[in-house]
Order: C-alpha cells, then sequence, then structure tokens
C-alpha cells in the first residue's frame, strides 16, 4: 500500500475529506477503494467520491484577481494553492474485522491506496458469517477484487435496473445465476419476450408456455380473443356465445380429445349450448343468430391456437422439473399477456400453497420484464392486479422459506417502473445505466450516499451499483463485469 495524501478538517464518522499528495490526482480516481490510518486508533475502509479540483487564484466568484489576468493573457497561472480532493465514504472499521465505524476520523491521519496484489474484498468477506464462495462481479477496474456476497440475503429478494443494452439480461446470466447456483438456488426464469435467456439455455431445459396447464378461464378467454371476440364491441364481448363456450371449456372434457379432435368438440358443445327452442319445439331466431355469429368467427380459431392452450404440464411438474434441470427456463414469446400472466400466477400459486405448509424452496424466480407484472406509476389493469398482489406475498414468504425474487426492470420507479410496494420488498438492487426520468429514484438510494447522480446517466456496459445487504457494505459500490467477454 502507499500514502496518496491525509484526512482534512471537518471529518465525520461516516465521512471525511481526503487532500491527495502531489501527483496522486493523477492516480487515484473516483470510486477508488482506500485505506484510512486514523489518528484516532482504527482503521477504515472507504470509498474515494465527490472528487474536486480547488485552486483559490482560479476562483472566478467575487472579486477579480490579478492570476485570471494572466490566464486570459495565456500565462500559466500559478498552482501554489492548487490542490485537489475526494470525499471518502466510510464502508467500515476494519481494525478488527469488519465493524460499524464509531471514531471520528482524526484531521491528519494518513490514507492509503491498495496495490492491486493486495484484495480489500477480504474485509467484506471478513463479514459474512456463512460464507459459500459464491461471488459478483468483480470491483470497479480491479478484476481481480471479485465481490463477495452473504447467502443469507438472497431470499430477501433482488432487483436489477438499467437501460436497454446496459448489461442486465447478461449480469443475470452470467453472474447472478451462478451465484444463486453456488448458494444452493434452483433457477426458474420467466422469459417474457423468449430471446434473452431461452436462447442460451440448453434446450432440454426449456419448457415452452404452451406445455404448461393454464386455467381454463384464461383458456377461455384466449380462445375468445382469436376468434375476434365473436364481433361484439369490448363492452359487450362476455355475452352468450362467451359464456357457452366458458362453460365448455371449464367441463374440461376437450382435454380427453385427441389434439386434432378438440377444435371440432368445442365448436359442437358451444353450438349444442346456444340451441334454444320456442315453446312450439322451434327453434328461436336469436338462438339461430348465435350459432351462426359462433360457427363464423369459430373459423378463425385454428389447430394451432388449440395447442398452445392444450399443455399438461402442471406447476407441480414443473417445479419437480427445475429440481431436476436446476436452471429452467420458460419460453412465454409466444403467449397473449393474459397467458404469461396465468403462467406465472399458477406457478406463484403453489409456491404460496408450499410455503404455507412450511416447505423450504431454495428456489429462486428471475422474472424479466418486472413492469409487465406489477407495472409502476398507473393503474394495474387485467390480470397484472393479481400478478402484483402474488409478487408481494411470495415476497413475504420467501425471506423465510428461501424463495429468492429477481425481478429486472429498465426503470425503477414512476410509468417505466415497477409497483412502489413491490419494489420495497427488494433488499438488494443491481443499478445500471438508468434513464433520466430515474433520477429522482437513483438520488433517494445513491445520491445522499455520495454516488455523483451524473454517473448514473453514463455508466459503461457492464457497471452496475450494488445497494443492499446481499454485499456487506453499508454504502452503495460500483461493480463491473465483462459482457463482452462472457
Amino acid at each position: 500500500m502507499r500514502p496518496i495524501g491525509m484526512i482534512a478538517s471537518r471529518a465525520t464518522v461516516t465521512e471525511a475529506p481526503i487532500i491527495l499528495s502531489e501527483g496522486e490526482e493523477k492516480k487515484i480516481q473516483e470510486e477508488d477503494l482506500v485505506l484510512i490510518k486514523n489518528l484516532n486508533g482504527n482503521e477504515v475502509l472507504a470509498i474515494c467520491r465527490l472528487g474536486r479540483g480547488l485552486d483559490e487564484n482560479l476562483e472566478i466568484r467575487g472579486a477579480f484577481k490579478p492570476t485570471i489576468a494572466y490566464v486570459r493573457r495565456g500565462l500559466e497561472a500559478s498552482d501554489a494553492k492548487r490542490h485537489y480532493n475526494f470525499y471518502a465514504s466510510v464502508i467500515a472499521d476494519v481494525t478488527r474485522g469488519f465493524e460499524q465505524n464509531k471514531l471520528i476520523i482524526a484531521p491528519g491521519s494518513t490514507v492509503y491506496a491498495f496495490d492491486e496484489g493486495d484484495n480489500p474484498m477480504n474485509y467484506l468477506r471478513n463479514a459474512i458469517s456463512s460464507d459459500v464462495g459464491a461471488v459478483v462481479g468483480f470491483y470497479d477496474d480491479h478484476e481481480g477484487w471479485r465481490i463477495p456476497i452473504d447467502p443469507e440475503y438472497i431470499p430477501q429478494h433482488i432487483g436489477v435496473f438499467g437501460v436497454t443494452g446496459c448489461g442486465k439480461s447478461y449480469l443475470v446470466r452470467f453472474e447472478i445465476i451462478p451465484m444463486l447456483r453456488k448458494a444452493g438456488y434452483d433457477v426458474l426464469i420467466f422469459d417474457w419476450k423468449g430471446t434473452d435467456y431461452v436462447p442460451y439455455i440448453p434446450k432440454e431445459r426449456i419448457v415452452k408456455i404452451s406445455d404448461l396447464k393454464l386455467p381454463d378461464d384464461v383458456v377461455a378467454r384466449y380462445l375468445a380473443r382469436k376468434a375476434r371476440y365473436f364481433g361484439y364491441s369490448a363492452e359487450f364481448w362476455k355475452r352468450t356465445i362467451y359464456k357457452e363456450l366458458e362453460l365448455v371449456v371449464l367441463e374440461g372434457k376437450w382435454r380427453e380429445k385427441p389434439l386434432e379432435e378438440r377444435k371440432r368438440f368445442i365448436e359442437e358443445e358451444v353450438k349444442k349450448r346456444l340451441y334454444k327452442a320456442d315453446r312450439s319445439g322451434k327453434q328461436t331466431a336469436t338462438s339461430r343468430r348465435d350459432q351462426e355469429t359462433f360457427e363464423r368467427y369459430w373459423t378463425f380459431v385454428t389447430d394451432d391456437d388449440i395447442k398452445v392452450v392444450s399443455g399438461e404440464k402442471s406447476a407441480e411438474d414443473l417445479l419437480e422439473f427445475v429440481k431436476e434441470q436446476h436452471v429452467v427456463a420458460i419460453d412465454m414469446r409466444y403467449g397473449s399477456e393474459d397467458e404469461k400472466l396465468s403462467a406465472f400466477l399458477s406457478v406463484a400459486d403453489h409456491l404460496e400453497k408450499l410455503m404455507i405448509e412450511e416447505v423450504t424452496l431454495n428456489l429462486a424466480l428471475i422474472i424479466d420484464e418486472g413492469p409487465q407484472y406489477a407495472p409502476g406509476g398507473r393503474v394495474t389493469r387485467g390480470m397484472q392486479q393479481f400478478t402484483a398482489s402474488s409478487i408481494q406475498r411470495l415476497c413475504a414468504l420467501g425471506r423465510s422459506y428461501k424463495l429468492a425474487i429477481v425481478i429486472v426492470s429498465q426503470g425503477m420507479a414512476g410509468a417505466i417502473g415497477i409497483d412502489a410496494a413491490v419494489r420495497r420488498n427488494l433488499n438488494t438492487q443491481f443499478i445500471g445505466r438508468i434513464h433520466p426520468l430515474d433520477l429522482e429514484e437513483a438520488e433517494k438510494l445513491l445520491g445522499k450516499q455520495g454516488v455523483r447522480l451524473g454517473f448514473l446517466t453514463r455508466l459503461l456496459v457492464g457497471h452496475f451499483y450494488i445497494v443492499g445487504c446481499l454485499v456487506p457494505s453499508p454504502v452503495p459500490i460500483l461493480m463491473e463485469f465483462k459482457p463482452h467477454e462472457v
């Protein structure tokens, strides 16, 4: 380690200004880790943040200074009053392990930089009571400094946030999933688009949404949509024809028929139910019109549409499959929104039942495109109100029964993010390059802890701030990984 400067006046327990020694401003960067040998008797691990270059001679506010006249004429100004400083954001007292710092950092204390041969992540590892060797990425610019995680906090849930292209799916695939597996968790991925995870997983570990047994009411709505709601407007489509179709689906006899006969069987059963006779025994005009309407629009339903909703794999079967394969992805690309959300709900309901029965799951759910399940900043519609509530319940129960929820989203809050009640359940958050609309939310999490908000809209691909207990640091730290190399 080498000395790089000393602590200036107005230091506190949690932060301290560092005046850099001459020449160190060309070596020390924002987010570098340092060790402060406190004159008050302990050693403190900290992060360099909010770097500034100051020169009283070049101060442009206040009275005009002769030095500025030299600059105007192209002459070099004196650097006698020039200095560079950072604010050290305190991580911990590392004198005898990893503890909260309670001593004021004394002005005049020497600050040291770590050499590449040193590994300050060992200090963080000392804070983990049950170290299983799981890591996630490496500390900014130091590939040898792999960041340890505390497995105790995995079932307190994880959020991954960042704009398109910042490396979210790479982070999940190449860092978070291996971390979860190392900690003993099986992983079930809900791939909303079917393109972020499915192409990178062996085919034998992929389950299509059409393989899953969907709830009957979802099947009925799906078939009605394919039949163009039988020509009715949004206000009236659930009239007689749909009600009879729903009853046929709910009876379940169609599932007993060979796949190629199911469409015809449903058609005949619905037409039977639509038949109504008057007192003389003749079919009523309304009944005939309903049958003709149903026949006309039923032609839009294909055998492939029937196949999509003919899956037989129950939620229980799916979870057994996950136990066998350890990492499984559900390809949801060909499902409608209702199908996708219903598939999730069928799994969520079964998991709730298991946890109520006090079953320890050792399972992580990766929920891609989080706002599709629990949108923020607007009123939920349709199935979303059920999925948002279900995720909240899973989070509450999961902490006790080792169910981890990992939500991936382009936005954090508001119209581009996820529901605030869901977000509050995410103990650890990985925050990559964010949309400017999310700056207000990011300031609550990062800005008040010294992270420069301008960084957040400019973070490079593969860089994420980690906030929360999964990594044993009370302040956000900057993680990096190499998405182009994995």
